[in-house]
């Protein structure tokens, strides 16, 4: 019988971790939700990183490239993050806009935020990369409808699209503060903060690979809105998942101490038989890789069994031991819980043996040729044991005692006499921390066990 005993401690950290995105083509991708966003004149936030190369400039023949929108297409009734004029950002609500004029269109990551504020004096704020682009006022009344959901990558119209990888899509029901989207745009957020009413992480797939049927757009907010891709070839580097911004992802780091009774099954499913520190990955249930450090500590239960004439000695110093009788179905042996066992009769026996939790039985012993007066330590008493501090040795036969040793449950040798030995001495564990302590006493060439129980 075996059995392990872990023991876990638990701390925080963010790591740097390269993600996955979505790749768009422009022409008809795009991922539908079932998040109705945020609706009327309600203050709310929009976050995202894209990349892309894509002409939106309609001054040099470019084509507006759509983040998110949601809403309907009457005036003021949708609103519609997008790049435009100058390749930078814009924000609009159908039939007015705000421009920024920061170029967001160089094939590199950008984190983009669109701002809208129902209380400030200058209503939008656009930033890129956490820095702020330009905040203005629109010209037409903000009251955003519900009758198209939230879509990633095309406009409610379905007349734009866009052409690139986006990443990381949150959408906020409040407006955030220029402090808070710098603090957080490089960070994936795991857990769900108040707030935070559309998660889209875009995690999904393999960078670049077959993702056919891959088609989930999943919500980490509590909300649950899921998306669904449509229209994606999910192939190669192109219409598919692919290699996203890099971020760091806020994991979990957790580390946990593992005593182990032979090989260890860890929780990523890797097999340990050797102590060490191993490193697994997790997957937590908000989303986010949670990084398990196992200190791992072997043990394995040495079961063998020594014997002479008169006893049987387990050879594995051990914290606790039962002999048992094999003949009797294995019955425990009332008072044999020392690591040396001398039978009152010919027979077969086996000990249990428990080290640092480690239960191990050895194999059925044959003993016999057992003559009780010839054994040495017949009439040893110890007494007090259990003890607090002195051990009275009562031998009544003369016998040769060679040498007295204490040594711990772990087999350190704490004392040792073999010189000056007087008849029933008296041994003292005051000193020593409660436990379990073993006795060995040396008579002419063999060695007997006794075990000690220090209060």
């Amino acid at each position: 019988m075996k059995k392990f005993i872990a023991l876990i401690a638990i701390s925080l950290c963010t790591i740097g971790y390269g993600q996955n995105g979505l790749h768009l083509d422009g022409t008809n991708d795009f991922v539908n939700t079932t998040f109705t966003g945020v609706s009327g004149n309600l203050s709310r936030t929009v976050e995202a990183w894209i990349k892309t190369t894509a002409n939106a400039n309609p001054s040099s023949s470019g084509v507006q490239q759509i983040i998110t929108d949601w809403g309907a297409s009457s005036t003021g009734a949708r609103f519609t993050f997008n790049i435009l004029w100058g390749n930078a950002l814009r924000l609009e609500v159908a039939g007015n806009g705000v421009s920024g004029s920061i170029a967001v269109n160089d094939g590199q990551w950008h984190h983009v935020a669109a701002v809208y504020d129902a209380s400030a004096t200058l209503k939008v704020s656009l930033y890129v990369d956490g820095v702020l682009d330009t905040n203005a006022n629109l010209t037409v009344a903000v009251n955003t409808l519900s009758s198209v959901p939230l879509q990633i990558g095309k406009r409610v119209d379905g007349a734009r699209h866009f052409e690139g990888s986006i990443d990381e899509v949150r959408i906020w029901d409040y407006a955030r503060t220029p402090a808070e989207i710098l603090a957080q745009k490089d960070n994936e957020i795991c857990g769900t903060p108040t707030g935070l009413v559309a998660y889209y992480k875009l995690n999904q797939g393999a960078a670049s690979g077959i993702n056919t049927g891959i088609n989930t757009a999943i919500d980490y907010s509590s909300n649950s809105n899921n998306g669904t891709l449509s229209n994606f070839g999910l192939a190669g580097a192109y219409s598919n998942w692919v290699a996203g911004a890099t971020l760091a992802t806020g994991a979990t780091k957790d580390s946990i101490a593992v005593n182990s009774c032979g090989e260890y099954l860890s929780p990523a499913g890797h097999t340990y038989n050797i102590g060490g520190t191993y490193l697994d990955t997790l997957m937590n249930q908000a989303g986010c890789d949670s990084l398990l450090t196992i200190n791992l500590s072997v043990y394995s239960v040495d079961t063998t069994v020594l014997q002479d004439s008169i006893q049987l000695t387990a050879n594995q110093f051990a914290t606790s031991y039962q002999w048992v009788d094999c003949d009797a179905n294995f019955t425990f042996i009332t008072g044999a819980t020392q690591q040396g066992y001398s039978p009152t009769q010919s027979g077969n026996y086996a000990v249990i043996i428990d080290v640092n939790g480690c239960i191990d039985t050895s194999e059925c012993v044959t003993f016999s040729g057992i003559d009780l007066k010839d054994h040495p330590l017949q009439s040893l008493k110890l007494y007090p044991n259990p003890t607090t501090g002195v051990v009275h040795f009562s031998l009544k036969e003369k016998v040769n005692i060679r040498a007295l040793k204490i040594k711990s449950a772990t087999g350190v040798c704490l004392f040792e006499q073999n010189q000056n030995l007087e008849d029933n001495p008296l041994l003292h564990f005051g000193s020593y921390a409660p436990g379990i302590y073993f006795l060995e006493i040396w008579i002419d060439d063999r060695v007997y066990t006794r075990k000690i129980l220090v209060n």
